[in-house]
This record gives C-alpha cells, sequence and structure tokens, in this order.
C-alpha cells in the first residue's frame, strides 16, 4: 500500500444552486469537478497536487534519484553518535565514541557485531548494543533524510491548509498505518516553503491524538552533499560530520588497529 493523500479543513469544492440552473449543464459540471478530483488528484490551496508538492520539494534538495544514487551517507546527530549508512547493502555501522562502541548491522535481518572498547563482544552479548544502535538510526536517519521518506508505503499525508509566516507556507500533516515503523502513532507537521519548496519547520506529536507537539524546530542550514540538500540545523538540534562516501570504512580503521 502506497503513501495516502487527504485533506481537512478544506472542502474540494463548493457548488451554489439556482433554480434556473440547466440541469444537463449542472450534470456535465459535477462529472467534470469530479474527473478532477478522482482522476487528477486532489489539488492544494495554490492549485497544485499534494503529490505535486512533495515531489516539488524532494526535486529542490536535489531530487529523489539523487538521494537513492548516494552509495554511503556518514552523519552526526547532536554530537550523539556517527552512522555510516551503505544505502546500497542495507548495512549500517554506529559509532558512538562518548561509550567506546562501535556497531555493524545489517537493517534487513537487524543481525551483527559490537566492539566496546576495541574488544569484540560476545554475540551472545551483543543484542542489547545491536536493538539500541537500530533504534538510534531510525531516529537519526529519520532527521537526516525525512523528506525522501514521505512516499514510502504506509505513510499518510494530509493538506492542512496554507498560511503566512515569513513567507507563504503549505502545512502538511504526516501519520503512519499500524506496523509501520517502531512508533507509528507518531504524527508530524511540516511547513513547506512555497516560494523555495523547502521545509522550514517541523512539529513533532509522540501520539497522533496529543493536543500540542513535544517539539517545534525550524530547518535551516541546508548544504549540498552528493547533488542533495540537507537541512544540517534545527534549531536546539544538529547535524554534523556529513559526507558522502564510495564505501564503508573497515571497522579496524574506526578502531584504530
Amino acid at each position: 500500500m502506497g503513501v495516502v493523500f487527504s485533506f481537512k479543513k478544506r472542502p474540494f469544492f463548493t457548488m451554489k444552486f439556482k433554480k434556473s440552473i440547466d440541469e444537463g449543464h449542472l450534470v456535465r459540471s459535477i462529472r467534470i469537478i469530479f474527473y478532477v478530483i478522482i482522476v487528477i488528484g486532489p489539488t492544494t490551496a495554490f492549485g497544485q497536487s499534494l503529490d505535486r508538492l512533495i515531489t516539488e520539494m524532494t526535486d529542490s534538495m536535489g531530487g529523489y534519484k539523487a538521494w537513492t544514487e548516494i552509495p554511503v551517507i556518514r552523519w552526526t546527530f547532536d554530537n550523539r553518535q556517527t552512522f555510516y549508512w551503505d544505502k546500497t547493502k542495507d548495512s549500517v555501522i554506529m559509532d558512538r565514541a562518548s561509550q567506546n562502541l562501535l556497531v555493524k548491522f545489517d537493517l534487513n535481518s537487524k543481525k551483527g557485531s559490537a566492539w566496546k572498547s576495541g574488544e569484540k563482544v560476545q554475540d551472545t552479548q551483543a543484542g542489547d548494543y545491536l536493538d539500541n544502535a537500530y533504534l538510534s538510526w531510525v531516529n537519526d536517519s529519520y532527521w537526516l533524510a525525512m523528506p525522501f521518506k514521505l512516499k514510502d508505503p504506509g505513510v499518510n499525508l494530509t493538506y492542512i491548509g496554507r498560511g503566512k509566516e515569513t513567507d507563504d507556507y503549505h502545512q502538511i500533516e504526516i501519520t503512519y498505518n499500524k506496523g509501520i515503523g517502531i512508533t507509528p502513532r507518531n504524527k508530524y507537521l511540516i511547513w513547506i516553503n512555497h516560494k523555495t519548496s523547502l521545509i522550514n519547520k517541523w512539529a513533532f506529536y509522540i501520539d497522533r491524538d496529543d493536543p500540542e507537539p513535544v517539539i517545534v524546530n525550524k530547518w535551516s542550514n541546508y548544504q549540498q552533499f552528493g547533488g542533495v540538500l540537507f537541512s544540517l540545523d534545527r534549531e536546539f538540534y544538529h547535524i554534523t560530520n556529513v559526507a558522502v562516501l564510495d564505501q564503508l570504512p573497515k571497522i579496524n580503521d574506526l578502531l584504530g588497529n
């Protein structure tokens, strides 16, 4: 099942009827309206389809193709840990220097190995390290690359409306089907700048029914790596040490051997 688009607060159309209206003309008009809604797709307040709005956003960042062609990307989130993500092989290394911890794992099987203070952890004792590394990767990779995840299966996008702060923006709600990710009850709101098509801000809700978000951050400091723009600053949180690599580093090199 692919991404689901819907709208809130704004009706697709309104019609006022007059007694003198021609019945045949009315039927043809209604058919045209439903053709636009069903065949062409729902439109935003600026006249764009929601699907096209998301595509324009990723295009403004360099394009989905450029993102998929990045072989390996490295980044550090909020100075907590550094990830090396081999997107071609679904393989990840987490380097958490503060704990002298290295973990290498496969994203599909979630199996792998861990090294603590330079020594390999026994496989029977590595489970907690592997679980924690995977959960950290889920969080940190979403902060890095969320715009390229909005058309994933099980993601629901709802157009909330338009507004104006410094610039005109579109506001979109993001929710998830049951079983998607590790926290499917989470909800996000994003503000997409109408002029730049880049995300200006997001809000994070632990539960989709929560009345208020727990985090609201502006997105800024867009920089390009491997032909793709990434927002590196989220006010109180920062993404650093970003680089596009050809392959994963060797574990021995990271261990300093």
